[in-house]
């Protein structure tokens, strides 16, 4: 059986004042070329008001690999960023999927997460 490996990377910048948690850091999900989806997911803590965007800033994925992610909605394949408000005191889903289409491989994806104009978390 062939795998798949993904691997799904957070480096937390530092900030003055902390609106969000992320719980975890680095993610990686691991599959076989027959699997159909393969995902990870974490959750965003909102401790304040979140004015959020977020967008894929690289990704290095087998030519016929699909990826789409949740960050409270789920996007379709191919949405690569998105902005929303979350108020305090909420957990946010934020998972992505990969969909390997019968292709092996090794995969990373960069997504930027920019809070409040202020902070910025690279998952």
């Amino acid at each position: 059986m062939k795998k798949i490996i993904f691997i799904f990377f957070c480096w937390p910048f530092l900030s003055f004042a902390q609106s969000h948690l992320i719980d975890d850091n680095n993610l990686q999900m691991f599959g076989n070329i027959n699997s159909s989806n393969i995902s990870v997911n974490t959750y965003y803590n909102t401790l304040d008001t979140c004015d959020v965007s977020w967008s894929i800033i690289n990704d290095s994925l087998p030519s016929k690999w699909e990826l789409s992610i949740c960050f409270d909605d789920c996007y379709s394949i191919g949405v690569l960023g998105s902005q929303d408000v979350f108020i305090p005191d909420e957990q946010i889903f934020l998972g992505c999927h990969i969909y390997p289409n019968g292709q092996e491989g090794v995969g990373i994806i960069q997504m930027e997460i920019i809070t409040n104009d202020l902070h910025k978390d690279t998952v």
